[in-house]
């Protein structure tokens, strides 16, 4: 039944990468930007306070997590491009099949 479970959310994960790629990877990235962005207003909060000092690795963090947010976004319209060239994609090839079809009648 886990197996069964197991292959069942892997798919579902699959389909929903594969029809609403855009979604899926915004959200991922902007996931990420916002806890980076989160993350550099803290470094700005202590660097206010007390100078930052000691808190250098949450500016590192924080350029890390927002360059990876910011470029799985720009993954997000990549893959909403790629998506809409496979709808195309897939209406020639009916549209050539039914061709092909009425041709053989």
């Amino acid at each position: 039944m886990s197996a069964y479970i197991k292959k069942s959310i892997i798919t579902i994960f699959r389909i929903f990468v594969v029809y609403k790629p855009f979604n899926f990877f915004i959200s991922i990235g902007g996931f990420l930007f916002t806890i980076g962005f989160l993350i550099g207003v803290r470094y700005l909060f202590y660097l206010m306070r007390d100078g930052g000092s000691g808190h250098v690795q949450s500016l590192i963090l924080a350029a890390i997590l927002m360059g990876i947010g910011f470029q799985t976004i720009l993954v997000a319209f990549l893959a909403g491009l790629l998506a809409v060239n496979r709808n195309l994609m897939e209406d020639v090839q009916y549209r050539l099949r039914k061709i092909e079809c009425d041709g053989k009648k």
